[in-house]
C-alpha cells in the first residue's frame, strides 16, 4: 500500500483496508496523520573556545537557539563535556530563555587542562542542531608554557607534486586553509645528499617558495633510505637484518655521525631568502632521524635495538646523545624533536629508555643546549559510536612513557596515526573508528600539553573536519604566552692566559634577576676543549649576585679553550664565553753565534700567546727588547744583532738573555 496525501494537505484521516473473497470480508484500519514540513533548529552565536586561569571564575558563555516550526522556549537544550575529569556533565548550567540562552561552565577546583563542550537543541519531532567549544583551565606560569616549541595544525606532505631532475618534491599537499599553520616536509639524507659530499637541498628550496605567507615549516629529516655510497665508506660498521634484508649502518658508528653532522652543517647554512636555514623564522620545527635506527629512538622494524651487533647501553646512549648535540648545536635558534618510543633491553631496571631519558634530558636542559622535544606518529581516538561519549585516545601512557613522562621537562609533538576519514588499513580503523581529529588533539592535549599537531592531507581536506581544525587552530593560537620574563644578566669575564699546571682564578662576575633573587639562579659553565679544560675541572663559587668561577686546566696539558658561563632563571637563560690560554712555560734552546757581533736566541712558544725578550749586562737589572711579539708557532727566534739593545753583543762584556711572558 502506498498512500501519497495531497499536496500541501496536512492533518489527520483514517486508512481502511478491506480484502474479499467475493463472500466473505475482513477489514483493518491506521490512522494517517500529515504533519507540516520540519526544519532542524538552529544554535548560533557561540564562541568558539574559553580560555580561563586557574584562580578565574568563568563568565556565563552565550548563544542563541531558533526554530521555524516551534516556539525557542519549547526547545530542548542539552549540554556534554568531553574531559568529565575537568568538566562533569553536571557542572554545566544552562541558563536564559527564549532564543537567548546561555551555559556556565564549572571546572573541578584544582585541575587542569580542555574540554570540549557539547551543545544540542533539539525539536518535538526530533530534529536537532550541535555546536561545540572548548574550554579550558591553563596556567601561563607552568613549566611547559615557558619551553619553546611549535603550535598549530600541520599538513603532512605525500609523495604527490612536481618532480624536479626527477627527484619528487613533495609538494603536492600544501594547503592554504586558514586553519593551516604549516607543512610537514619529510625527505631523505639520500635526497639531500645524493653524491658524497655533494649536497642538493632544492627539495626545502622548492617548498619555501610555494609555501603559503602565513605558514611555517616543519622539517623532517627521515633516515629511511640513507646514500648507497654511506655503506662503502672506509670505517663505517654495519648490520643487516629484517625480510626482506637490509643493511644499515651501526647507530653509534662514528664515521656516521661525523658524516651526518657535516649535513647538519651544510642544512644549517643553506640561504632561504637570505638567512641561514638554523636561524630562518619560518622553519618551525627540526626532526632529525638517526641513520641505522627508525623514526628516532625506536627498535628498527623487525628486530630490536638491543639485537644490533656491538649494542650496549653506553653505545646506544652516546649515539643519541652525540646526535641531539649536533642537531642542536647546528639549529640552535629551531625547536628540535626526536622520535622516542619505549625500548628495553636484557636489564629490565632501570629501563633502558629512562635511563636515556634522564640523561638526555641532563644535557638538552635548555641552558648548556637547547631543549629537545619528545615526538611520536601514533596519535589516534575512537568511539564505540559516532556521537557517543566518551572516546578512547591511543596510545596509552605506558607505551609512550618517554613523553608521558617528559612533559614537565620539555615540549611533546605529536603526528597522527592515520585519516580518520581514510584510514590505512584495518589496523587503524579500530583505533579510527567513529573519532575524529578533534578527539585525538583533545586526547593529546589534555594527556600531554600537546599543542603540535601533523594531520593527513584526507582529513585536512574532509568538509565534515572543517570546523573543529578551525576552532583547535583558533584555541591553541589564543594560549597564553608565559607571564613576562625579563632574561636574566651575566658580566662578562676577561679572556685569561695562563702557564701551565696553574690554576686559574677565582674570577668574580655577577648576576642579576628582575624577578627574582639572585640566590635563586643556576649558573653552569661548559668546555669547548674537554682535554685541556674538562668541565669536571670548572668550580662556580657564591650563591649570590657575586659568583665567582674557578679553572684547573689538565694536567701537563696546553692550548686554548672556550669557557661559555650561562646563568638560567628556570625558564629563561643567558650566556657570555672567554677563552682560557694555557702556555707552556718558555724553554730557552741553545744560544747560537750566526755571525760576527750576532746572538741568537730561540725558545719553545704557545700560538697566541704574547712573549717578552730582556737582556741583561749582570743578571741584576733587566731591560725589554723592543715590544712584546705573538706567536704564530712552536717555536720562535729573535736575533740580537745591536738594532734594539743598543750595541751588539760583541760590544758587550757579557750579555744574558730571558724570554717571559706578558698578559
Amino acid at each position: 500500500l502506498k498512500v501519497t496525501p495531497a499536496v500541501g494537505q496536512t492533518g489527520t484521516t483514517t486508512i481502511t483496508l478491506v480484502v474479499s473473497d467475493g463472500t466473505n470480508t475482513a477489514s483493518s484500519s491506521f490512522l494517517l496523520t500529515v504533519t507540516p514540513p520540519n526544519t532542524p533548529p538552529t544554535l548560533t552565536g557561540l564562541t568558539g573556545y574559553q580560555i580561563v586561569s586557574p584562580s578565574q571564575t568563568p563568565a556565563a558563555m552565550p548563544f542563541a537557539i531558533g526554530d521555524a516550526e516551534t516556539i525557542a522556549s519549547t526547545l530542548s537544550v542539552i549540554a556534554t563535556s568531553s574531559n568529565t575529569n575537568l568538566v562533569p556533565n553536571a557542572n554545566l548550567a544552562l541558563g536564559g530563555s527564549g532564543a537567548s540562552r546561555t551555559v556556565q561552565v564549572t571546572p573541578i577546583a584544582g585541575r587542569r587542562g580542555a574540554a570540549v563542550i557539547k551543545l544540542r537543541v533539539t525539536d518535538s519531532l526530533g530534529a536537532f542542531a550541535q555546536r561545540e567549544f572548548i574550554f579550558s583551565v591553563f596556567d601561563a606560569a607552568t613549566t611547559n608554557n615557558s619551553f619553546k616549541q611549535p603550535r598549530g595544525i600541520y599538513v603532512l606532505d605525500s609523495a604527490a607534486g612536481t618532480t624536479i631532475r626527477g627527484v619528487p618534491m613533495h609538494d603536492g599537499n600544501i594547503r592554504s586553509k586558514p586553519f593551516v599553520d604549516g607543512y610537514v616536509l619529510r625527505t631523505e639524507w639520500a635526497t639531500l645528499e645524493p653524491t658524497n659530499g655533494v649536497f642538493d637541498f632544492t627539495i626545502i628550496t622548492n617548498i619555501f617558495a610555494k609555501l603559503p605567507a602565513n605558514q611555517k615549516l616543519s622539517l623532517l629529516l627521515a633516515s629511511g633510505v640513507l646514500p648507497t655510497w654511506l655503506n662503502t665508506l672506509p670505517g663505517v660498521a654495519t648490520w643487516t637484518a629484517g625480510t626482506p634484508s637490509v643493511t644499515a649502518p651501526v647507530p653509534w658508528n662514528a664515521t656516521v655521525q661525523e658524516r651526518y653532522r657535516l649535513l647538519l652543517v651544510a642544512l644549517g647554512d643553506l640561504l632561504v631568502d637570505g638567512v641561514p636555514l638554523r636561524n630562518h623564522p619560518r622553519l618551525a620545527a627540526f626532526d632529525p632521524w638517526i641513520p641505522g635506527l627508525k623514526s628516532g629512538i625506536r627498535d628498527p622494524d623487525q628486530t630490536r635495538i638491543h639485537d644490533i651487533p656491538t649494542y650496549t647501553r653506553s653505545n646506544m646512549q652516546t649515539c643519541v646523545l652525540t646526535h641531539l648535540a649536533n642537531a642542536t648545536d647546528n639549529f640552535p635558534n629551531v625547536p628540535v624533536m626526536i622520535g622516542f618510543w619505549a625500548y628495553t633491553d636484557s636489564t629490565a631496571s632501570p629501563p633502558a629508555w629512562e635511563v636515556l631519558r634522564q640523561l638526555v634530558l641532563t644535557q638538552q636542559d635548555g641552558i648548556a643546549r637547547p631543549r629537545v622535544g619528545f615526538w611520536m606518529e601514533n596519535l589516534a581516538a575512537n568511539r564505540l559510536a559516532a556521537n557517543t561519549d566518551p572516546w578512547v585516545g591511543v596510545p596509552n601512557t605506558t607505551y609512550t612513557a618517554p613523553l608521558y613522562n617528559s612533559q614537565s621537562n620539555t615540549f611533546v609533538g605529536y603526528q597522527v596515526l592515520g585519516s580518520w576519514s581514510k584510514p590505512f588499513n584495518s589496523a587503524h580503523v579500530d583505533n579510527l573508528l567513529n573519532g575524529t581529529p578533534e578527539d585525538g588533539m583533545d586526547y593529546g592535549f589534555n594527556d600531554f600539553q600537546c599543542r603540535y599537531y601533523e594531520h593527513y592531507q584526507a582529513d585536512i581536506d574532509f568538509a565534515n573536519y572543517t570546523n573543529e581544525f578551525q576552532r583547535w587552530h583558533d584555541f591553541i593560537a589564543a594560549l597564553p604566552a608565559p607571564p613576562t620574563n625579563t632574561p636574566p644578566t651575566i658580566s662578562s669575564i676577561a679572556n685569561q692566559t695562563n702557564r701551565v699546571n696553574t690554576i686559574i682564578g677565582p674570577l668574580a662576575f655577577t648576576v642579576t634577576d628582575a624577578e627574582s633573587s639572585a640566590s635563586n639562579l643556576v649558573v653552569t659553565a661548559m668546555s669547548s676543549n674537554a682535554t685541556l679544560l674538562p668541565t669536571n675541572n670548572i668550580t662556580i663559587g657564591g650563591n649570590g649576585t657575586i659568583r665567582s668561577i674557578t679553572i684547573t686546566p689538565a694536567s701537563n696539558h696546553t692550548g686554548t679553550a672556550e669557557i661559555t658561563l650561562s646563568v638560567s632563571d628556570g625558564s629563561r637563560s643567558v650566556s657570555t664565553a672567554f677563552t682560557v690560554t694555557v702556555f707552556p712555560i718558555p724553554s730557552l734552546g741553545p744560544l747560537t753565534l750566526p755571525g760576527a757581533n750576532q746572538a741568537q736566541v730561540q725558545w719553545l712558544s704557545q700560538a697566541g700567546v704574547r712573549y717578552q725578550v730582556c737582556f741583561s749586562p749582570d743578571l741584576l737589572q733587566w731591560i725589554d727588547v723592543g715590544t712584546p711579539v705573538t706567536a704564530t708557532n712552536g717555536l720562535d727566534i729573535w736575533m740580537d744583532d745591536g738594532t734594539l739593545t743598543g750595541s751588539p753583543p760583541g760590544a758587550a762584556p757579557r750579555r744574558f738573555y730571558r724570554v717571559k711572558v706578558v698578559h
